[in-house]
């Protein structure tokens, strides 16, 4: 959510000649882009409206005023906030209705003076009724001038409050600096709190408050500014400046003093614009003078809101504190100051359960829900290593803040059993800055909440952590714990309780995962004007990417891996040339383990590397299959390797792997803590010696074991870190083995597949196609529904291949083996020449066809005997040509979908858009239908449709119902993934004989 403010302040308003009386269109164009992306704007007068406070002035202000926010809607239906927030200032005050009591009343101003009553400050308002009544006027409410007045919105789920403070209550003429008081104690009693972002506006700078009172009023007025506002609009001044203010070892504000947009007749003028982002807390700043003939920018900055909600709370957490928790410690470059937690975070999804006797998987929550009141009073996170559990519980620490929650973080080693209250006023000394740990000890319980980081028994017996927690719970109204897997010893500290839930912290989802992705692409690119198609483009090839090198849960997908992929693909520059690109990523992520969770110094990484690599290669050729050692062949294991190389002692190397999480300990056994680190290893050990016999013996080995996840997997990373030719041969020979004797399919005309889908294409009707559709939401979709089938799947275990069908096993290899030529093709395209490169694409399409063109046999063979078994086991009266009938359709179907499938998955795993080219040549030298439309696929899914490519296509398939479903397919998926403007929407519509939905009127660009 973004909102924008146009802040105009001193117009000085005196007759219908002053220079800024016709300059509403040209401020109005200067500015009709800002606020494109934002959801409200306002208009904010920050003083000196008028020149002496006239109604007459006022007429002229409300004839300008009226037209800008005419103008304003017109370009913003429907967004500009429908009052004009104003702050008077000492030329809004008619000092012909001054009097003498006013004056000696405002002599010398004090809360004394003031009294209980406001007798006093209504007098003083009294010179302010012109004002007043131009407020009513243009507002078309009541209103009467007053000390302060709030002007509430609110924004989807977002409150915006501006506070018009009024420092002209007491103005007089020639009034001077250090003379004013405004008395914030009678303002502060009676102020409703609440918003979730205030924007303070005033005349008046605090330097024009007097220090002479014995509260230091201008001390007092910007502690109170400070505390409320979360960034201040000012006049006065007639300058436009931007600066920090606050009283030192506090958090500071934002000021903004505008340029005064009148002085009568005199030619300058000026005014500023503003738009913030709520969630993220950053805005930018756009300041615009008159220049000859329009209001030309001079000037953009950015700016950030206060990260804490200190001025809405009784507790104030310290600012150094939350900067401190707000930091990333993911390496990310350049830019590792500037970005924060909170602009890349994504909160996982918990697997969640009430009894430990239960299978955990009991239902899926949003780890953001846990703050929520109706979830468990005591929460216990489980989380596997580099999860995210201390992220986690830091998001939510913020996160109860902004809900005016006072939170504790402690880490568990730090909470003593036979005195809780020291860790905890420990760490709320670290925390909070205002009051004792008397006072919030004793504060309200419900307000509460307290993070434990990293529970374990090292310290305490299972009884007495259950005596800890029971404590705790005593003092708070929330308890967040985070563990490591151990819900054995948790079910032994006997804690099934009432209120309490158990959960583990998943990887990310489908779409969780693409968020994460958009966050850091737009984090990167901050600095210039991102096109929406080009940002779909982008983000879907990152996710690609990110996705290839995830793999089939090689890695989980938790933020920091996602995070260090991307980083390490944005910052690419292999060490080693033999590595591609996706080697490089691999490699980062163990070097990052080494050096930050290890703490290994630099000049030992590579020796780290080696043990490693051995280590892994050890594991791959032992006898049992099992990738695992006791800790007595983990100690043979060393001693071999130090007898050939140099080598730390065993207790340091152990440590290490067990520091980097890189080795586990898992029941008393010792393995890599995640697959990819495994296949990494070896496979960087493999490619070492691929030039050998030996080498080239385990490549041909692999290649002949393709349906086996273990050998595919090598072999892809093999892909990662070796450019031998013989990778390239026997990989691409490995694409003609599983079904070499079958005729690939062409999808011409009376041929066998095409004979299989003919009659169920005819009964397969197009839809309307909508004229509006929003790429982003449709992805969010796609991504929604894979989740929903990711979490439907068993656990992936070892499969037992010796049960499965040959059939399987061998459309298993075909599969495996267009990913791995795909990826060679990906990682050598631009070192392989043209013609191999050619050859090799025209074999995996082959592949894929032949693939295609089994299953049709199979499904062809077979169908006879299903019908058969169908009868028999029917225990209803149905023929035979009623079973066949209904088969056939399913049959039919499910052959359209295989089609499909098949297809998308050399997509994606060849796709690229630097080989378009090559395709079209493949396209041209197959010359079939189906190769003309993979072809066609896979540059349109890389790449942009072009309407005169589709015309040439859809002509060539125009008589065959069976390519032309295929392709309409395609071409849906394109228009619903893409943006696609409404002319050629339609065109694409009149050439498939589709029909479109009207657009909605008015609506708006977001």
């Amino acid at each position: 959510m973004k909102i924008g403010v146009l802040h105009l302040t001193d117009a000085h308003f005196s007759t219908d000649k002053d220079f800024v009386c016709d300059k509403v269109s040209k401020i109005v164009a200067a500015i009709k882009y800002v606020y494109e992306d934002c959801d409200r704007i306002y208009v904010a007068f920050s003083g000196d409206i008028a020149n002496t406070g006239k109604t007459e002035e006022y007429i002229i202000a409300k004839r300008f005023l009226d037209s800008v926010f005419s103008l304003l809607n017109r370009f913003y239906s429907n967004k500009v906030f429908p009052q004009i927030i104003t702050s008077p200032g000492n030329h809004d005050c008619d000092f012909g209705l001054d009097s003498q009591s006013r004056r000696i009343l405002l002599t010398n101003p004090s809360y004394a003076v003031l009294g209980d009553d406001d007798s006093i400050i209504k007098t003083a308002l009294s010179i302010q009724q012109p004002y007043a009544d131009f407020v009513k006027d243009i507002n078309k409410q009541e209103f009467s001038s007053e000390l302060f007045t709030c002007i509430d919105d609110s924004i989807g789920d977002h409150n915006v409050q501006f506070l018009s403070l009024n420092t002209a209550w007491m103005s007089q003429i020639k009034e001077q600096p250090g003379s004013l008081f405004f008395p914030v104690k009678i303002v502060n009693s009676r102020l409703a709190k609440g918003s979730d972002i205030c924007i303070s506006i005033f005349h008046h700078h605090p330097a024009w408050m007097t220090p002479n009172t014995i509260e230091n009023n201008r001390t007092e007025f910007i502690d109170f500014i400070n505390e409320y506002s979360d960034f201040v609009l000012v006049g006065h001044e007639h300058q436009q400046r931007s600066e920090l203010n606050g009283i030192i070892g506090t958090e500071t504000v934002n000021y903004f003093c505008g340029e005064a947009l009148g002085a009568g007749r005199t030619p300058t003028s000026g005014f500023q614009t503003l738009v913030v982002d709520i969630e993220s807390r950053n805005g930018v700043i756009q300041t615009y003078s008159w220049n000859r003939d329009l209001y030309e920018k001079q000037n953009e900055s950015p700016f950030e809101l206060k990260q804490l909600y200190s001025r809405l709370q009784e507790f104030h957490v310290r600012a150094e504190y939350i900067k401190s928790i707000e930091a990333i410690e993911i390496p990310l470059g350049e830019k590792q100051s500037e970005i924060k937690i909170s602009d890349l975070f994504v909160y996982p999804d918990l697997e969640k359960t009430n009894d430990l006797n239960k299978e955990l998987s009991a239902s899926y929550e949003d780890s953001e829900r846990i703050l929520d009141p109706d979830f468990s009073s005591t929460v216990i996170l489980e989380g596997a290593n580099q999860a995210g559990k201390t992220t986690l519980l830091k998001m939510l620490y913020l996160e109860s803040v902004k809900r005016n929650a006072y939170p504790l973080l402690v880490s568990w080693e730090n909470i003593k059993h036979k005195n809780i209250d020291s860790g905890l006023q420990r760490a709320y000394e670290e925390q909070y800055d205002n009051k004792t740990y008397e006072i919030y000890a004793q504060f309200d319980n419900s307000t509460k909440i307290l993070f434990i980081d990293n529970l374990s028994s090292d310290k305490f017996s299972n009884i007495e952590i259950r005596d800890v927690i029971e404590k705790l719970k005593s003092r708070f109204g929330k308890i967040v714990i985070t563990t490591s897997p151990r819900y054995d010893s948790l079910a032994l500290i006997g804690m099934n309780q009432q209120d309490m839930s158990y959960a583990r912290i998943l990887p990310l989802g489908y779409k969780k995962r693409g968020k994460l992705i958009e966050s850091f692409y737009r984090l990167t690119h901050q600095n210039a004007f991102i096109d929406k198609q080009l940002f779909l483009e982008d983000t879907k090839k990152l996710f690609d990417e990110v996705q290839t090198i995830l793999g089939d849960k090689l890695m989980p997908a938790y933020p920091i891996f996602i995070i260090s992929i991307l980083q390490s693909m944005n910052m690419m520059q292999p060490a080693r040339l033999d590595q591609t690109s996706y080697g490089y990523c691999y490699h980062t992520l163990i070097h990052y383990a080494l050096s930050v969770k290890a703490k290994v110094r630099n000049e030992d990484i590579d020796s780290c590397f080696n043990y490693l690599g051995e280590l892994a290669f050890y594991l791959y050729k032992k006898d049992d299959g099992l990738q695992s050692l006791n800790h007595g062949e983990l100690r043979k294991f060393h001693d071999e390797y130090a007898n050939q190389f140099v080598s730390k002692n065993f207790q340091d190397m152990k440590q290490i792997l067990l520091d980097s999480n890189i080795v586990v300990l898992d029941d008393d056994e010792y393995r890599f803590g995640y697959e990819y680190i495994y296949y990494y290893l070896v496979a960087q050990k493999i490619a070492s010696v691929v030039a050998s016999d030996f080498g080239r013996n385990e490549i041909k080995k692999l290649c002949n074991n393709l349906e086996n996840d273990k050998c595919a997997n090598i072999l892809v990373f093999i892909t990662h870190h070796s450019k031998d030719s013989i990778l390239i041969e026997e990989a691409t020979m490995a694409t003609m083995l599983p079904f070499e004797e079958i005729v690939p399919i062409t999808l011409n005309k009376g041929k066998e597949y095409y004979r299989l889908l003919e009659s169920i294409v005819d009964q397969l009707k197009d839809t309307i196609i909508p004229a509006e559709i929003d790429p982003i939401k449709e992805r969010e979709k796609n991504w929604e529904q894979q989740d929903k089938i990711e979490k439907s799947l068993p656990a992936k275990n070892d499969e037992d291949l010796s049960s499965l069908p040959q059939e399987i096993i061998m459309m298993r290899q075909a599969i495996r083996s267009l990913e791995i030529v795909g990826q060679i093709i990906k990682n050598r395209k631009g070192s392989l020449p043209r013609v191999q490169l050619i050859d090799m694409v025209t074999e995996l399409y082959y592949t894929a066809f032949r693939t295609i063109g089994f299953f049709g046999k199979l499904v062809t063979n077979t169908q006879d005997e299903i019908v058969d078994n169908l009868k028999n086991d029917s225990t209803e009266y149905e023929t035979k040509a009623k079973i066949q009938e209904r088969l056939n359709i399913f049959i039919q179907l499910y052959s359209l979908r295989f089609c499909l499938g098949i297809f998308s998955k050399v997509i994606h795993s060849v796709g690229l858009s630097e080989l378009k080219e090559i395709f079209n040549e493949v396209a041209r030298k197959i010359d079939t239908p189906a190769a003309k439309i993979l072809s066609f696929s896979i540059n349109t899914c890389y790449g942009r449709m072009s309407y005169s490519d589709l015309q040439r296509i859809y002509k060539e398939m125009k008589g065959n119902p069976v390519a032309l479903r295929i392709l309409k397919a395609r071409v849906k998926s394109y228009l619903y993934h893409n943006h696609v403007d409404y002319r050629k929407r339609q065109q694409i519509a009149d050439l498939f004989n589709w029909q479109v939905a009207p657009p909605q009127p008015n609506k708006q660009l977001r």
